[in-house]
């Protein structure tokens, strides 16, 4: 290998060259062992004259950023996070058609602002305006779009009470407005699950409030079926799917449930 320019120290873009990778290193090509000044830990062997050309300024993580815009940047480092999936929900809010939630935002004209329409500017706005992750976006103006000026983070509470059209309910022979209700039961933190259970399910106002987040009318009621059975038995009884067919009309798949060995 030929006498080769001393770069040793030099930095290159997010590169400081390290020494000379003897390995790949030939006669008519030097590379540089280098380091990332990004969080990798491993150095990158970089071609000498893709160095000094500064046509590679970092181990990769420059690229991957820059050429990487909306989803498939987040893809990379905030996927499945809280705050790209509000982003993501109000994109799909104005400009999906088939969401079901189309026709009270981008059919009636909502749209995001041209700059959030990378996940990375929404993303920067965010944390500079007090995003937290018990706050939800909220438009000051509801005629108007999803833009800096319009938006702010709220609780649940108070996004409720800022709806175009708050929905009103009837709970035991009383008319309340939803979000007023679900304060009073000290549910307003699960408004947007009671909300769909009531207008989008179709649930009962009662019953929307009463079965915990995350269980279905029907396996709740099983559940509450399967109570009321052991109750009255004693330790060592076994349940099959025949007891329930007949007395709750039960369909679920097979099961067994069993309060212990019998002694």
């Amino acid at each position: 290998m030929s006498k080769t320019k001393d770069i040793k120290g030099i930095k290159f873009g997010k590169l400081t060259a390290i020494e000379i990778d003897t390995i790949k290193s030939t006669s008519e090509r030097t590379y540089w062992w280098c380091k990332c000044e990004c969080d990798n830990p491993n150095l990158v062997s970089v071609y000498l004259y893709q160095l000094t050309s500064e046509k590679t300024k970092s181990c990769g993580c420059v690229k991957k950023i820059s050429s990487l815009k909306g989803k498939r940047r987040v893809e990379t480092y905030k996927k499945k996070s809280r705050l790209y999936s509000i982003w993501d929900g109000m994109i799909q809010r104005c400009e999906n058609k088939n969401n079901q939630r189309y026709s009270d935002y981008g059919g009636r004209g909502i749209c995001v602002c041209r700059e959030w329409k990378t996940y990375i500017t929404f993303e920067q706005w965010a944390f500079n305006n007090d995003y937290q992750d018990d706050l939800s976006i909220d438009r000051i103006n509801n005629d108007k779009n999803y833009e800096p000026d319009n938006c702010k983070w709220s609780t649940t509470k108070e996004q409720g009470k800022n709806k175009r059209n708050t929905p009103h309910v009837i709970y035991e022979n009383k008319e309340y407005l939803l979000n007023d209700l679900l304060d009073e039961k000290q549910l307003i933190e699960h408004y947007n699950s009671i909300y769909v259970r009531i207008f989008n399910l179709k649930w009962s106002v009662k019953e929307s409030m009463e079965i915990p987040i995350g269980f279905g009318r029907e396996e709740y009621k099983f559940i509450n079926y399967l109570k009321e059975e052991f109750s009255t038995k004693q330790k060592g009884y076994i349940i099959t799917k025949s007891n329930f067919k007949e007395k709750y009309n039960i369909t679920t798949q097979n099961f067994k449930y069993s309060m212990g060995e019998k002694t």
